[in-house]
């Protein structure tokens, strides 16, 4: 099998200078943890498609982002996901500090930069490299740092996946332009209802959507019925996600170890690359989500959104609208923002800046013993990216709960034979910083 998967993805092999050195910098920082036999008998490939032909591209062998292959005991990294990411990385990094960064000003400024970054990838991330020679910069250190380190939580999500034998898992969950809009009430009800539960269990409530969640009433008693009509492929989704989940974690667990035996010869360092990598998953994780709300809201007509008032008006003009929303929560995982939030957090507790970890995820990353205080700057640094990302969830925590009721809401239209009216507001980026500087 692996002469198969050679003989297929040898010639299409990342040849790009700055992709192959933070993947070297990714296997030399896993090489020092119990993971290092595992990652030594997997082939590794970053691929690039562009010139793959379309058999490739709709087989086996092809991931938009990254994948684990169970009888190749292969990982698939798509080459242009990882330099769309770098561009996210590099973008919000030029700003330093985080409410400096002018992408996180509005919606309009951060739809803009999905926009200039997927229309012309390549030249786009060229000029933002091209500032690594400017004076007083650092060179391109930090973010082959950045990007090692993401790139040691993705891998590690997929060395996850095989470590539990399994088979063809993805590490995103990425809307698909080129895939008609989720129109299956059932399916997007019961998947939506998921993900509001977890976030409930998380601290991530809607005031006022209680009656969604709870079993004992008619609005749930929906989503419920369609549960038990959905009742082995809902069984199998539980499965998988849960599986997605235990991936997160062992990603989670890999590099804390990464951070902790770095930190026996160099805490300095060990700190930096913490820091590093949170502005790294930081920025993708705000990136990817947004990215993913603008493709969705392309496939619902909506060509260009500025605001987060314009995206409410959308979603009230039809109640399928949250249904067809069901896909911006994947088909198994933890949806983007969510899981960045949940890595941060166990990081940042297992340093002792968080003291309470928010989930299970975490509860095995013991605090770090005998060592200084982080450095205030860095930490306050972290924790403010952490807690925006918890902030901008307001729009995905909305959906999954209004997501899950609208079985209920469907069957009430009908009943009265017309709509009632019902608007949810949507929170802008701007004031999600607006919240945030308050809590500083």
């Amino acid at each position: 099998m692996t002469a198969t998967i050679d003989a297929v993805l040898g010639p299409l092999e990342s040849t790009e200078p700055f992709l192959r050195g933070a993947t070297a910098a990714m296997a030399e920082r896993i090489a020092v943890t119990d993971a290092a036999d595992r990652l030594a008998g997997t082939q590794l490939y970053v691929v690039n498609y562009e010139p793959a032909p379309p058999k490739l591209r709709a087989g086996r062998f092809y991931t938009d982002n990254c994948a684990a292959l169970r009888d190749e005991q292969a990982i698939l990294v798509n080459e242009s996901y990882l330099l769309e990411t770098e561009a996210a990385i590099r973008s919000f990094g030029l700003a330093g500090a985080l409410l400096a960064i002018p992408y996180l000003r509005s919606d309009e400024d951060l739809f803009g930069l999905v926009a200039r970054v997927c229309a012309k990838p390549a030249a786009y991330l060229e000029r933002l490299r091209a500032l690594d020679g400017l004076p007083g910069r650092n060179g391109d250190g930090e973010t082959t740092d950045a990007l090692a380190m993401l790139l040691l939580f993705l891998i590690g999500h997929e060395l996850g996946h095989l470590t539990q034998d399994q088979d063809q898992r993805a590490f995103g969950a990425f809307v698909n332009p080129k895939a008609p809009p989720e129109t299956k009430v059932g399916n997007a009800v019961v998947k939506l209802a998921r993900h509001a539960r977890e976030l409930l269990r998380l601290g991530f409530n809607l005031p006022g959507f209680e009656q969604a969640l709870d079993d004992t009433s008619e609005m749930a008693a929906n989503e419920k019925r369609w549960r038990k009509t959905l009742e082995d492929i809902d069984a199998n989704h539980r499965r998988w996600f849960e599986d997605e989940s235990a991936a997160d974690d062992y990603a989670c667990a890999l590099v804390q170890q990464v951070l902790d035996r770095t930190a026996i010869d160099d805490p300095v360092r060990s700190d930096n690359l913490l820091v590093a990598l949170v502005d790294a998953l930081f920025a993708a994780s705000m990136y990817h989500w947004q990215r993913d709300l603008g493709t969705f809201l392309r496939k619902l007509g909506v060509e260009r959104l500025s605001n987060a008032q314009e995206l409410a008006l959308t979603m009230v003009q039809r109640r399928e609208h949250y249904i067809h929303a069901a896909e911006l929560f994947g088909p198994v995982h933890r949806f983007t923002l969510l899981r960045g939030v949940l890595a941060i957090n166990g990081w940042l507790h297992a340093r002792g800046v968080q003291r309470k970890p928010i989930d299970r995820p975490v509860r095995r990353l013991e605090p770090v013993r005998d060592r200084s205080p982080m450095d205030p700057g860095a930490a306050s640094q972290c924790l403010q990216r952490e807690y925006l990302l918890r902030i901008h969830m307001d729009t995905a925590v909305k959906i999954a709960n209004v997501g899950s009721a609208t079985g209920w809401m469907l069957d009430k239209d009908k009943a009265r034979g017309t709509p009632q009216l019902f608007m949810m507001q949507f929170e802008s980026i701007r004031q999600s910083v607006g919240r945030l500087r308050k809590m500083m």
